[in-house]
């Protein structure tokens, strides 16, 4: 399939809009790879942040058949404002999306502040090896005390080579059937450093 090469080593490849009352709708993108900039530092692959907008993000849209790799940043990052649910991103499917962290790099898949109604089918969140860092993080943002990630899915889920598979730090309804992990120090870690609390945490039918 097609392979798209970033030449940039700070700015993600895909960015949503920062546009306010202009959300991105019905978006459908599928059937490629993303190639992180030789020597990134910090570069994330696919940034969707609507933390300082107002009734925007990405609505009822697609990822599907993508795979990242050679970000040193965060795979997807999906940021939502920390202390409101005006502008976050929602009504969002991804399918067969597959994402392999650097070496100590960030998350590769990184969901916090508000945002909602998200469902990852048959993904595959990697690091390369067992101690390195966190695969998946849902949570709060920097500062904030009342908005957060709610209503996210996960069916079928593999995420191994890590230090943790998943940290869920403030979140609501979050669930997880059928996951595999391995060559991890430990899968789910739920922490409360945000402050905002996790609730409605299902983890079921899980190879370990």
């Amino acid at each position: 399939g097609t392979t798209l090469q970033s030449s940039s080593t700070t700015l993600p490849v895909f960015v949503l809009p920062q546009a306010n009352h202009s959300p991105a709708t019905n978006v459908v993108l599928s059937g490629f790879r993303i190639q992180g900039a030789p020597g990134n530092a910090a570069q994330d692959g696919i940034l969707l942040d609507t933390s300082s907008l107002v009734n925007s993000g990405l609505w009822y849209s697609t990822l599907n058949d993508i795979h990242l790799e050679g970000f040193s940043g965060v795979g997807i990052h999906l940021k939502g404002p920390n202390n409101n649910f005006g502008p976050i991103s929602q009504w969002l499917e991804f399918n067969k999306v597959v994402v392999f962290r650097t070496a100590g790099g960030g998350n590769a898949l990184r969901i916090e502040g508000g945002t909602f109604q998200m469902r990852f089918v048959d993904c595959q969140f990697d690091g390369q090896a067992a101690g390195d860092g966190v695969n998946v993080y849902i949570g709060g943002l920097a500062g904030g005390s009342t908005a957060f990630p709610l209503n996210i899915t996960f069916q079928g889920l593999v995420s191994q080579g890590a230090a943790t598979a998943v940290q869920i730090d403030g979140a609501n309804s979050v669930s997880f059937h059928e996951s595999h992990h391995e060559k991890l120090w430990g899968a789910y870690l739920i922490s409360y450093t945000t402050g905002i609390g996790v609730k409605g945490v299902t983890i079921a039918d899980t190879g370990f």
